[in-house]
């Protein structure tokens, strides 16, 4: 796919769009608050730079932001869907459930009694036929990929695929500069499918796990 990068003029406000990868149920043990000031730090200050933050998006939010504020900089900050799950098993246990989202549609719904205290039903009390249970995931292949963890339109966990997540950024109209990833394992397939979709002209994530601490420092 053709990637057309417009060059920001001389004096035009740099646009950065912080993208948070944090379920709200880990809000209380995870924090991306010095990430965020450290990476403010080496920009320049405001009004030079202009800020849109987004804290656990859906999907769609996420291309809206782009469409809106066609940001030259995005930063993703947080968990990759395997850190993320298993942040999500230690947590809450056997009873966590995922949203696997239309591309990962299980066999069989979750039952709506093994919800996890720390997820968000639906205005029925019933999870969407789309969630599994943590463990059925991690425990499948075939399920547990690379990608990122958004927020379903129901409010859980998201697990957002690679290709998924590359396409539909791509599918917004705009090329970002430069995508960054502070994430475990998205140098391999987010990163480089995030350029061939057209998201961003150069992307860059992390091959393995990483020192969490170090990475805010890269």
């Amino acid at each position: 796919m053709p990637c057309t990068v417009q060059a920001p003029r001389r004096g035009q406000r740099l646009k950065m769009l912080w993208v948070e990868c944090l379920p709200a149920e880990l809000r209380q043990v995870w924090s991306l608050q010095q990430e965020r000031q450290r990476l403010g730090a080496a920009l320049p200050a405001a009004p030079a730079t202009d800020w849109q933050v987004l804290r656990n998006p859906t999907l769609a939010e996420l291309v809206t932001a782009l469409q809106d504020g066609r940001p030259q900089l995005v930063h993703f900050a947080g968990l990759d869907s395997h850190q993320g799950l298993r942040e999500l098993r230690t947590a809450f246990g056997e009873t966590a459930l995922v949203d696997l989202g239309p591309t990962g549609r299980p066999d069989k719904p979750a039952s709506p009694s093994s919800a996890s205290p720390g997820t968000t039903p639906t205005d029925t009390g019933t999870a969407p036929e789309t969630t599994r249970l943590v463990d059925a995931v991690m425990a499948d292949r075939r399920l547990m990929v690379d990608g990122v963890l958004l927020r379903s339109e129901q409010g859980y966990p998201r697990l957002v695929r690679a290709m998924e997540l590359a396409e539909a950024m791509g599918s917004s109209g705009h090329t970002a500069f430069l995508v960054t990833l502070n994430l475990w394992n998205t140098a391999a397939r987010v990163a480089p499918l995030l350029v061939a979709q057209g998201a961003t002209a150069a992307a860059v994530g992390f091959q393995d796990a990483f020192d969490d601490a170090l990475a805010e420092f890269l």
